[in-house]
């Protein structure tokens, strides 16, 4: 078994690991099949699981999970085509096998396995499941795919390699190391922001709770969960790019669907509005960008970046409906 570079220009693809080729027959035509362990593009985003090169010509296949991305999992789901002789794609097949070739199933999972002993016996699947799950790659092969996907940005679950190894099924090397430590301090991370994003915050700095007391439209929502949906959002680089933005749904298409959206905003008696752009989530507290605009005028200018103390303390101290001054009181920002 192999990386193959070729594939990854022919299908778009990035092909990891490839199985043995054999004549199988796809969707009842017969074809040159190589089973693979790959992922469905480059980078972060990537999906990793198994696929098939079908032919000649680039075209291929492949079904993989964002999380978790497991090499060991992915590489006996490629086992497990590989013994089949005939695959209906749309049936699922990739997703299936791929959800069998672990020891101890979730009830999800089992369904899966139920539907592939409907297509293909209960034997059959019986003996190739339990073949495919007594086998492990060699290190060699282990080292290949991990390589091949740190080549285009592509993160592996290292807890995985760790279980694998605890159950004598892989010897560690360096680079495996590397790829659980990596995980553990990913993972560890993760669980950090987790936390930080479940924190409560007191009144004076919930962003839920300001928008309530300006009037805006929650949906529903309660104060914390708009705070911990936005906490998420400012933690997320992409597709968030680290801002939560403060508009809510005015108007939707036949299907619910939003077809406009109006931004958190104030009108304060002399005309003037504020507009509440973004929120920030930094060092414990949000910020929100604030721009405004003069009845008279045509254009918003941005005001700034503020606390929502500061900003609560600004806008009450302006000729503004009276509900807003006394939350400002509440706070004990004003007197």
């Amino acid at each position: 078994m192999k990386a193959n570079d070729e594939a990854d220009e022919e299908t778009g693809f990035v092909v990891a690991l490839t199985g043995k080729p054999g004549f199988k027959r796809i969707d009842g035509e017969r074809l040159m099949v190589t089973p693979f362990v790959g992922a469905d593009r480059e980078g972060k985003d990537a999906q990793v699981g198994v696929g098939l090169l079908l032919g000649e010509g680039g075209r291929a296949c492949m079904w993989g999970h964002f999380s978790p991305r497991c090499l060991i999992r992915s590489w006996r789901a490629m086992q497990m085509l590989q013994r089949l002789d005939r695959i209906d794609i749309g049936n699922g097949i990739l997703a299936r096998c791929w959800e069998v070739c672990r020891a101890n199933l979730h009830p999800s999972e089992q369904d899966s396995l139920s539907e592939l002993e409907r297509m293909y016996g209960n034997r059959l699947i019986h003996d190739i499941r339990n073949k495919v799950l007594s086998l492990a790659p060699s290190i060699a092969e282990v080292e290949t795919m991990i390589r091949k996907f740190q080549e285009y940005g592509i993160d592996v679950a290292g807890w995985e390699l760790k279980e694998e190894i605890g159950a004598h099924h892989l010897i560690e090397s360096e680079l495996i190391t590397k790829v659980i430590a990596d995980d553990e301090r990913d993972r560890d991370r993760i669980r950090a922001r987790w936390e930080e994003q479940l924190k409560p915050m007191p009144p004076e700095e919930s962003l839920g709770h300001f928008l309530q007391r300006i009037g805006a439209d929650l949906k529903g929502q309660k104060p914390e969960e708009i705070d911990r949906r936005a906490k998420g959002h400012c933690m997320d680089r992409f597709p968030w790019r680290g801002r939560h933005w403060l508009s809510y749904v005015i108007d939707e298409d036949h299907i619910g669907h939003p077809k406009r959206h109006q931004r958190s905003h104030v009108t304060l008696d002399d005309g003037t509005t504020y507009i509440f752009v973004w929120a920030y989530y930094r060092q414990g507290r949000f910020l929100i960008k604030v721009q405004s605009r003069k009845k008279e005028e045509d254009t918003f200018i941005t005001r700034g970046e503020f606390a929502i103390p500061q900003l609560l303390a600004m806008i009450s101290c302006l000729p503004f409906k009276k509900k807003l001054k006394l939350a400002a009181r509440e706070f004990g920002l004003v007197k």
